[in-house]
């Protein structure tokens, strides 16, 4: 996907060892969701 392209391009130069995208995404989203500022999922 076109954030996962830009995850790699852009925090390459900044940082020595670059997390797993999907792994920071899934945490971001859960933050947000416990926050209320994303709706839940419906499963």
């Amino acid at each position: 996907t076109r954030f996962r392209k830009l995850w790699k391009m852009r925090l390459s130069p900044q940082m020595a060892s670059i997390p797993e995208f999907g792994q920071v995404y899934r945490v971001i989203q859960r933050k947000l969701r416990q926050a209320g500022l994303l709706k839940q999922r419906k499963i």
